[in-house]
């Protein structure tokens, strides 16, 4: 217990930010008053105490009161006693410990005076992560002789008094939606009810926090009693109705709203009203109902939404809104809503305590079939050809791709083919029905039907305009049938078939021959593809269609797995690639029906913008991240401002300290720097405002689990819930985050709204992603938003290997709207062959390029494909710095250069050893020339150079290594003389024609 002594010392004891009421008890109790501590006491006492005055010394003194609390097993945790000299109390015997009393004898207290109590003292962990400790456990018993001679006959001896029930902070405190009631006190209460459950209105102060009890504040309260509450116009106003169950299970509870009246006849219509809990808007736009069952001794708190205009008439609105269960007698609470003559912006987005956020989960913000920049609208001849932007698709009578073109370079070598195989051959489609479904801008959708014996076929096509086509094909079995194989064929033409990636394989050259079973890791997808051309393909259909994080791992698609019988065979046939997903044999009953969903994307997704990539350097420093004037000399255009500092503290809800983070972007816009924020889903801070609106929707936004993780946690949220991110601030703050749920939830619709008021009010330059869970459409929704309100918005995305095994296949839907990678957490840079570099780490196939990250990444081979690390994040002991690279950079002036690397066709640079690999940077009469090695050893090799494709005189160049700190020394070389190169090393040579 390292600083209590010092803190003691303190004042940190003496004074209180608030005084609570105490609320009308039955006789046998008296409420003890809840407090929160002026100056927040140390960390490791825990959360809660008790005050108590003890008038004079004694040998041992009884202590007997409520507490009230609400989290478990509170005899399991430590009690330490202590007063404001530092004097501990050596023995506590426990008389009685439950949820409710504190009953014991403790002593010797040799100094009258304040004593306090702490009751969840717990281990600290320093820095971040995941929170692995836990509650102290229960201090010794005291020696026997002591016990006996004092605890035997408490009732004997004099008693101490609980002046209070204090938190550490605001925060903390249990009061008063987490103050429970005795059995006894409930149960005098309930007696006087008659009803099957009760309803109690609650303002939006004071959230409903229980699940599986009333809380003591509603003993008070009458059931069934009127809400009222103050708004002003324009707010989006929200309250609560409380339903506890009393005495049976209540089914389909639903909310009937009335429209609220003014007696001057002003009508608030039904629909500015909404139920949260009962319905709303999905993140496709698409309206839901859901049903709320609220088991017997359970609370559902029901979250009111009231939209109130900006044009109402001051003054009093009242009616009524009906609680109807599907079996039980609906109750009406009379509601009456009282508008000031007062206008807010922004719904009252703009204060958080508000709530009015909450309307951002039924947010439709762009969701539309409109062109993403830099795309361009498609191009439909209403038949079977498409052009998109870069790319050519021709279809055939089932919708599938005949041809695919990337530029001028064909992707297939022929037709994708969706075979079904029966005992007799392939079943054939006769007879093909088409239609054109939509047809905008941004998207054309299109129908195919087939009745067929023994067989019909339904297929549902959809092709935008970055290449992305999402297919669904059905089969419904109008007789019983065998089926041996169902598969989708993608053969590749030679330039598109090289590499490949995906089903649990690395980057790598195309095999001769690949089986790939589903397995359980994630393996869901794969790409087949070169430089310039090629395809990826997700096989769809499981519950959760995002990227295969370690967090969410569904089983495969019902379909393609066919019980374990389906995979993927790759395979080369006279070098040419060639993919065939299989699914194996199985039987159809009449009136089966079989859907084979699945996603393609054309690669690459852009051009690449090597302009950007030169000279948008990224400061990237998690806990200080504005970087110096001397950092923006050396060229940093872009910070990234990660979460767990001042100016974001709370992970994934960056709305809390925007008072720091406005005027830093402020400033750093003022240098000609932009600014982007830590911005994602998957986990949400223990802060967020909204945590118990949420919470009340079930496993709609939060994960299901088996709780633990952080105190607060445990104390406040109980059960029911998954921990996630951990971080202690220096100040003694904390950030503890849980698990959103796997797939699409109504959060994703709230965080697009938030972007939009991020980009609007923060004036933010974009987002830094850091593995984040949703689909491709959410890339494309924040795009649009993001362009609406300021084009130019920069989307970065940060993977780490270890955690969704292999992000560039993860994460491919998400490149056409993506300006840069970041996959570099785990990666082994040094132990990479370079097709795996090429493929996974690079960007350069699909038209992105990246940063180098674990350990600081292997500079020489980055410089190869255009990389290096950011600056100056620290990881696995390395702080990187790429100044000094950045500097040749700046003074060559790559960022106007032709870039051609070792792996095209014909390349300006080449290398007499193999295993060591070259890319050129040409501008003009001079050339960057970066040279790694992948050999085993040290090597001497030859450089060749194509002198005439680079329109330089070799008699006239000068050859030389640029000084670079850690990297090379400074060197002059003459034409054809060997290079030693030692392993896993390199040179970037400068070379330029002498004047």
């Amino acid at each position: 217990m390292k600083h209590i002594h010092n803190f003691i010392a303190g004042a940190m004891f003496t004074a209180y930010l608030m005084i609570v009421p105490v609320i009308r008890m039955p006789a046998q109790q008296t409420l003890v008053p809840y407090k929160v501590a002026q100056n927040p006491w140390y960390e490791e006492l825990g959360s809660q105490r008790a005050v108590l005055s003890i008038v004079r010394p004694a040998k041992a003194l009884r202590l007997h009161f409520y507490w009230r609390r609400h989290d478990r097993n509170p005899a399991d945790r430590r009690m330490i006693m202590i007063n404001d000299s530092g004097d501990t109390v050596k023995n506590i015997s426990r008389i009685m410990i439950d949820n409710i009393q504190c009953d014991l004898v403790f002593g010797p207290v040799e100094k009258a005076g304040t004593w306090y109590l702490y009751y969840l003292p717990f281990e600290v962990q320093p820095a971040y992560g995941n929170y692995r400790k836990g509650y102290l456990k229960p201090e010794a018993a005291p020696p026997k002789k002591w016990t006996k001679k004092y605890a035997k006959y408490p009732e004997r001896l004099p008693v101490a008094k609980v002046t209070s029930i204090q938190s550490r902070t605001l925060f903390d405190s249990f009061y008063p939606m987490e103050v429970v009631p005795t059995s006894e006190e409930k149960e005098e209460f309930l007696k006087k009810f008659d009803p099957e459950y009760l309803v109690f209105p609650e303002d939006r102060r004071f959230s409903i926090r229980m699940k599986d009890e009333i809380p003591l504040r509603w003993i008070e309260k009458q059931p069934g009693s009127a809400f009222e509450g103050q708004a002003l116009k324009n707010e989006y106003y929200v309250f609560q109705l409380g339903i506890y169950a009393s005495k049976k299970d209540l089914k389909n509870v639903r909310m009937l709203f009335e429209p609220l009246v003014s007696k001057n006849g002003e009508v608030i219509d039904v629909e500015r009203l909404t139920c949260f809990n009962t319905g709303g808007v999905d993140p496709k736009g698409h309206t839901f109902v859901k049903k709320v069952e609220v088991p017997v001794g359970r609370v559902q708190a029901m979250w009111i939404g009231v939209d109130i205009p900006g044009d109402a008439v001051p003054g009093d609105y009242t009616g009524f809104i009906r609680v109807v269960p599907e079996n039980a007698a609906p109750q009406k609470i009379p509601v009456k809503i009282s508008i000031a003559d007062q206008t807010i912006e922004d719904h009252g987005d703009n204060e958080w305590w508000r709530l009015s956020r909450l309307r951002w989960l039924n947010s439709t913000l762009g969701i539309n079939n409109d062109v993403v920049a830099p795309y361009k609208p498609v191009e439909f001849d209403g038949h079977k050809d498409l052009t998109l932007t870069g790319h050519k698709i021709q279809l055939n009578e089932y919708g599938l791709p005949v041809s695919i073109t990337s530029g001028e370079i064909p992707v297939l070598d022929s037709a994708i083919s969706f075979q079904v195989v029966g005992e007799k051959g392939v079943v054939s489609f006769s007879n093909v029905e088409r239609e054109v479904s939509l047809y905008a801008p941004g998207k054309v959708s299109l129908l195919y039907r087939a009745v067929t014996v023994p067989l019909n076929f339904n297929g549902t096509v959809s092709i935008e305009s970055d290449g992305y086509m999402h297919y669904n094909l059905q089969l419904v079995a109008n007789k019983k049938f065998d089926i041996k194989d169902v598969r989708l064929v993608t053969p590749f033409a030679r330039e598109a078939g090289e590499y490949m990636m995906g089903m649990g394989q690395p980057g790598r050259y195309m095999p001769d021959t690949f089986n790939a079973k589903w397995g359980k890791g994630p393996y869901d997808s794969f790409w087949i593809g070169g430089v310039h051309a090629g395809l990826y393909c997700e096989l769809r259909g499981a519950s959760y269609s995002g990227p295969l994080l370690n967090l969410y791992r569904p089983l495969p698609p019902r379909s393609w797995d066919n019980g374990g019988k389906g995979g993927v065979l790759f395979r080369q046939l006279n070098a040419k690639s060639r993919a065939e997903v299989y699914s194996g044999s199985r039987h159809l009953e009449q009136g089966d029906t079989l859907n084979f969903e699945f996603a393609l994307l054309i690669t690459p997704v852009k051009e690449i913008n090597y302009k950007s990539q030169f000279t948008d350097r990224y400061y990237h420093n998690g806990r200080n991240p504005i970087p110096s004037d001397e950092d923006l000399l050396a060229g940093i255009r872009i910070v990234n401002i990660h979460h767990a500092n001042e100016f974001n503290p709370y992970i994934n809800y960056p709305f809390l300290a925007t008072e720091k983070l406005n005027p830093v972007v402020k400033r750093l816009h003022e240098k000609g720097v932009k600014v982007k924020l830590y911005y994602t889903v998957r986990e949400l801070t223990d802060h967020l405002p909204e945590l118990w609106a949420l919470r009340s929707l079930g496993t709609e936004v939060f994960a299901d689990g088996p709780g633990g993780g952080y105190p607060w946690l445990r104390e406040h949220l109980i059960d029911g819930y998954r921990p996630q991110w951990y971080h202690q601030f220096e100040n003694g703050d904390v950030d503890a985050a849980i698990l959103t749920a796997a797939g699409e939830t109504r959060w994703y619709n709230f965080y697009v709204e938030g972007l939009a008021w991020l980009v609007k009010n923060m004036d933010i330059d974009g987002l830094y992603l850091d593995d984040v869970a949703y689909d491709r459409r959410m890339l494309k929704r924040m795009r649009k938003v993001m362009d609406g309100i300021k084009p130019g918005c920069v989307l970065d995305l940060h993977s780490n290997t270890g955690f969704s095994k292999g992000p560039a296949i993860q994460y491919m839907e998400y490149f056409p709207y993506i300006d840069k990678i970041w996959f570099g957490e785990s990666f082994q840079y040094d132990d990479m062959p370079p097709a795996n570099w090429l493929v996974e780490v690079s960007g350069i196939p699909f038209g992105l390029m990246g940063d180098m990250l674990h350990a600081g990444g292997n500079p020489w081979r980055g410089m190869i494909y255009g990389m290096t690390v950011r600056y100056p994040w620290y990881t696995e002991g390395v702080t990187c710095d790429p100044r000094q690279i950045w500097k040749v950079w700046d003074d060559f002036g790559i960022d106007n250069s032709w870039m051609v690397g070792y792996w095209e066709k014909n390349p300006v640079v080449t290398i007499t050893d193999p295993d060591v690999l070259a890319t050129a940077y040409i501008k003009g009469g001079r050339m960057l020339v970066a040279i790694a090695s992948w050999a085993k050893g040290p090597v001497e090799v030859g450089v060749n150079i194509d002198w005439k494709r680079v329109g330089m005189d070799p008699g006239k160049v000068r050859i030389f290594s640029p000084e670079i700190e850690k990297f090379q020394e400074e060197r002059t070389f003459k034409i054809g003389e060997k290079m030693a190169v030692e392993p896993k090393k390199g040179w970037l040579l400068w070379i330029e024609e002498e004047k």
